[in-house]
């Protein structure tokens, strides 16, 4: 035969004869088995399919989609879960464990967040800010104490200090017949000094510096050309000079202006003026004030400092202007007549020559050191 037989169809051949045990010795086969032994590892081709032949001669094994998986559990893959398989991932899969690590790892910020409670307990622990802030009242026992505690002041001291308590009284509600729209107290002026000299007194003529003071407001006339001189011939101790006006009363309220004096045994005394502004040439003031108390002869002792003091000022008249009603300026006196008082009539609303005193302005001297 010229054709080629398929080794495959031999093959297969040589199985059927020798299942029919070789012939009984009859006939003779055209056939010859080349191999009697059974293929172990050879899948058959259909023989229907003349298109898949194998190119060398030897069998070819074919994949079938539907024969059942091979027998043989080396080639099969392991399903048991604890053996690892190599074309798989595990060890990352293993490795992703210590995210998972990490995630759990998150619960000491959860332990944090718990640990967060010590900061309660600390605010817990600012309640001894609280008790501090209680303990605090012994402090101001103590600032009552060290006031309590203050050494006395030296009544017979060579030199002492006074605050000065200004009050006016001069309001449109007592005063209401052309009160000025700018009332006010003007400067104060005047000197510490003793028995020898005297600035100013009721019944007496204006000194240049009182009559500039009552009609302007102005004092250096005052503090230079006659308390100066004083104080170097050693009848005044030192100059009173405030440039602060103080207001009117206002609904009942005075006005207020506070300072300091500072006095001496050798000059105890205090004279100091301020015009009643604004006003033809009216002032408000102090003649000659001892701020020292009388001392006993007849033990010896020396006088002691008045530790307070009020006294009320009535409404001067300077005695140079002639004028009823709170203006500045108006005909001039000349000579200027002795400086008198000057009160408010309510009845005519104009302010007259007046034997008693009004009252308009308070002075409160109280020692302070």
């Amino acid at each position: 035969m010229n054709k080629h037989i398929p080794s495959a169809l031999i093959a297969a051949l040589a199985m059927v004869i020798s299942g029919c045990g070789g012939g009984s010795g009859g006939g003779s086969s055209d056939v010859t088995a080349t191999d009697q032994s059974p293929p172990t590892a050879i899948n058959q081709t259909p023989a229907n399919d003349p298109g898949q032949q194998p190119s060398s001669g030897e069998s070819e094994t074919i994949d079938t989609p539907d024969s059942p998986e091979p027998s043989n559990p080396v080639n099969t893959p392991q399903t048991d879960p604890a053996t690892p398989n190599p074309d798989q991932p595990i060890e990352d899969t293993q490795n992703s464990e210590p995210a998972n690590e990490d995630t759990q790892n998150s619960e000491p910020a959860n332990e944090d967040t718990q640990n967060s409670e010590p900061a309660n307990e600390d605010t817990q622990d600012s309640e001894p800010a609280n008790e501090d802030t209680q303990d605090s009242e012994p402090v101001n026992e103590d600032t009552q104490d060290s006031e309590s505690d203050e050494p006395a002041l030296d009544p017979v001291a060579e030199q002492t200090t006074y605050l000065v308590t200004v009050r006016n009284f001069w309001g449109v509600e007592d005063f209401p017949q052309d009160f000025p729209d700018q009332a006010h107290l003007s400067l104060w002026g005047g000197a510490t000094h003793n028995e020898a000299v005297s600035f100013w007194s009721v019944g007496e003529p204006p000194s240049r510096g009182i009559e500039d003071m009552a009609e302007a407001g102005l004092i250096d006339i005052l503090l230079f050309d006659e308390v100066a001189p004083a104080i170097e011939q050693g009848s005044a101790g030192s100059f009173i000079e405030i440039r602060l006006f103080t207001e009117p009363a206002i609904d009942g309220e005075p006005g207020l202006l506070e300072f300091e004096v500072t006095v001496t045994r050798t000059h105890p005394l205090v004279s100091m003026v301020s015009m009643l502004g604004p006003s033809p040439d009216w002032f408000v003031g102090v003649d000659s004030l001892s701020l020292l108390g009388a001392s006993d002869d007849s033990s010896g002792a020396p006088a002691e400092w008045i530790p307070t003091l009020t006294v009320g000022s009535p409404l001067y008249d300077g005695g140079s202007k002639s004028d009823i009603i709170p203006i500045m300026g108006g005909p001039d006196i000349i000579p200027p007549d002795p400086i008198g008082l000057v009160a408010y009539d309510a009845a005519t609303g104009v302010y007259l020559p007046s034997d008693t005193p009004q009252i308009v302005t308070e002075l409160q001297f109280t020692r302070i050191r």
